[in-house]
This record gives structure tokens, C-alpha cells and sequence, in this order.
């Protein structure tokens, strides 16, 4: 399979706004779902194109035998959306899609390549440990909180973010 067959067997939608997209959004749906459980292009302008990832095993891929664990879809993913990072972009995952995204950002880190501009996680508890009172705007402001200490992943890949961001000013 080529590498651009490859891409658009598991980022549907890729190439779909090619002309208009000034961004794009990599949805990770949740356990058990296709990337038709996701239809967000209507909803969104031209300049967004929504990548949803299609997982072997579902939908147009049922032919295609599942994956058994969270580290092989990473290790295919990550580098496919290294690859079409050219526009800025976002990741949201809901559920078993979050820490898909989730680890998805760590292992495009890894790679040292861009990392999503926003990374949306719903349907999940907070990565570190937090307790379920904590609310998630405080455990993204409070740095030096034990929920949100320097070494917690989470910690790493917001900090490399507004690096980033930062040095790009």
C-alpha cells in the first residue's frame, strides 16, 4: 500500500478541502466506533478539514484485522499525521479516543514533530491522577499542583507546547 493510501485509509477525510483548509482537526473517536460516528465537516467552515480516524477493523476497514494494543495504533498513527502537519492542527479524541490522541501528541513529541495546537479530551478522567472534584481548568492552570507536577506527561506536552509557541513569537 502506498503511503497516501495508507493516510487516507485511516485519516477519512484527508484531502477532502485541499484547496480551502487553512487547519486541520484529527477527531479519535471513541471504543468501537468508525469515523463515521463523527461528522463534524458540515458543521465546521471550508478552512477546517476534519480528519477522522478510521481504525482497521471498522466500517470500510472490517476486513482489515483489529489492532490488540493502544502502542500499535500509536506507532501507525503518529507518524501518518507527522506527515500532513504542513496546516496547524488540533486533536480531539472522546473516550478510548482521548488517550488515543493523548498518546498520539506524546509520540509526535518523540518524533520531534509539531505538535497539535489544541489537543480536545472528553469522556475521560484526567491523565495524573487528579481527583474527579478537580476541576480541569484548574488542573491545566496550577503548574505546580501535585495533579499537574512537572512530571506528569500531560505537564510535558503542554509545557513543550507553549515553548513552542513562544518561540515562534
Amino acid at each position: 500500500m502506498t503511503a497516501t493510501a495508507l493516510a487516507t485509509a485511516w485519516l477519512r477525510g484527508l484531502g477532502s478541502r485541499e484547496g480551502t483548509a487553512r487547519q486541520r482537526l484529527f477527531v479519535f473517536p471513541h471504543a468501537g466506533a468508525g469515523a463515521s460516528a463523527y461528522r463534524l465537516a458540515a458543521y465546521l467552515p471550508d478552512s477546517v478539514e476534519v480528519c477522522t480516524v478510521q481504525m482497521p477493523g471498522r466500517e470500510s476497514r472490517f476486513a482489515r484485522p483489529t489492532l490488540t494494543s493502544l502502542d500499535e495504533a500509536v506507532a501507525t498513527l503518529a507518524p501518518l499525521i507527522a506527515n500532513h502537519a504542513a496546516l496547524p492542527y488540533a486533536f480531539f479524541g472522546h473516550s478510548m479516543g482521548s488517550l488515543l490522541a493523548f498518546e498520539t501528541a506524546r509520540r509526535l513529541r518523540a518524533l520531534g514533530t509539531a505538535l497539535p495546537d489544541h489537543l480536545f479530551l472528553s469522556g475521560m478522567r484526567v491523565l495524573s491522577g487528579s481527583s474527579r472534584t478537580t476541576s480541569p481548568v484548574a488542573y491545566i492552570r496550577a503548574p505546580g499542583s501535585a495533579a499537574y507536577g512537572s512530571g506528569s506527561r500531560m505537564h510535558d506536552i503542554v509545557q513543550l507546547s507553549v515553548d513552542q509557541r513562544q518561540g515562534s513569537r
